[in-house]
């Protein structure tokens, strides 16, 4: 069995090919950048022309699955689902909440509708592991209509990812999945912090887009709102500029000058006070948000880092839970897991075709 992986982007397809025999076995990865518009099949040819050239496949028609990660599933598409027409157009439907990303998602669909028509395509998507949110936590205190004709609400990110990490803990916790109460932290340029008790999901950082919560590497994080209508209103910033200030130019870089947490910390380490500054703030918010989760959740059988940060960032790490041992958090029952989306994706995958 084969599942062929796929992140499509704007600009942008990366992919993994897995192989299950007895176990999973990635056989083939890679990324294909800068490519403009209406390239995505022909960038799909490549490399189905490159696997072949390998003797990796015999061509995409001989696969048993096809993959897709879409970002955002909305309300309706909570779970892996075998993509039709019906499915395309509620991804369409939903493109107005991701217009980054969904329609960039829907160029991979598309392509790999022409070039492999008879192979399941499945999608998966970022928002589906937070549907199990109760409203206390995914409704903003906005008028009811605003929820009712405008979808505004949490939705939540980086999903795929937290699911992986949760399925990843109980292994080592040994306890039933509908048992585990735990914090995942998924940190890297963009970061997000998921509080899963008895095995779901019932609140996360990131909101209606993925910028609300943590601080990140570019992304503000929680902000007044206040402050976007004063720059609006006293300081003439048009909408647009707001869009890029808080994306593009805030967060880490926007502090001292660089995303990079380990030039950060370098930096930090030979006397830069804004260096120190952004570290400081980046954990901090991370340590309130762990606090309240813990308020939540009760107590929390284990912490989670993962991302690029989570993973290799032992001082971030030590920070986070430094003078934490009064809510629960020691070196016990803090870990570290390499996060793994597109393997978790082949898992659900293969256990849908098996399913059928």
């Amino acid at each position: 069995m084969k599942i062929f992986v796929l992140n499509s982007g704007s600009s942008s397809i990366k992919y993994k090919l897995f192989s299950k025999k007895e176990t999973i076995k990635l056989i083939a990865q890679g990324v294909v950048e800068n490519l403009g518009d209406g390239e995505h099949a022909k960038a799909l040819k490549e490399i189905e022309e490159e696997l072949i050239s390998k003797s990796i496949v015999d061509d995409f028609n001989s696969l048993d699955a096809i993959a897709h990660r879409v970002v955002h599933g909305g309300s309706n598409l909570t779970k892996p689902t075998i993509i039709n027409q019906d499915v395309i157009k509620q991804i369409k439907d939903t493109s107005s909440l991701a217009p980054l990303h969904n329609p960039a998602n829907l160029n991979g669909i598309i392509a790999f509708s022409k070039i492999a028509p008879s192979v399941p395509q499945i999608a998966f998507f970022d928002t589906a592991f937070h549907q199990s949110m109760p409203q206390s936590s995914y409704r903003y205190a906005l008028p009811l209509e605003y929820y009712r004709d405008f979808n505004i609400r949490r939705y939540g990110f980086h999903g795929i990812s937290h699911q992986y990490l949760l399925k990843e803990s109980i292994k080592l916790l040994n306890k039933p999945i509908e048992e585990c109460n735990i914090i995942t932290l998924h940190l890297g340029n963009g970061a997000s912090i998921t509080a899963i008790k008895n095995g779901k999901s019932v609140d996360t950082s990131m909101g209606f887009t993925p910028l609300e919560g943590l601080v990140m590497g570019t992304r503000v994080g929680d902000i007044d709102a206040g402050i976007l209508l004063y720059l609006e209103r006293e300081r003439g910033f048009s909408s647009k500029e707001i869009d890029y200030l808080l994306n593009h130019k805030s967060g880490l870089k926007g502090i001292c000058g660089t995303n990079n947490m380990r030039d950060i910390i370098e930096n930090m380490k030979k006397g830069d006070k804004e260096a120190k500054l952004a570290f400081e703030i980046f954990c901090l918010k991370i340590k309130k948000y762990i606090g309240s989760y813990i308020a939540l959740i009760g107590k929390v059988d284990a912490i989670i880092f993962s991302g690029g940060i989570g993973e290799n960032s032992k001082e971030v790490r030590d920070e986070v839970c430094r003078d934490m041992e009064h809510l629960g958090i020691s070196s016990n029952n803090t870990f570290v897991i390499k996060t793994n989306e597109e393997l978790e994706m082949a898992r659900e995958a293969i256990l849908m075709l098996n399913s059928f």
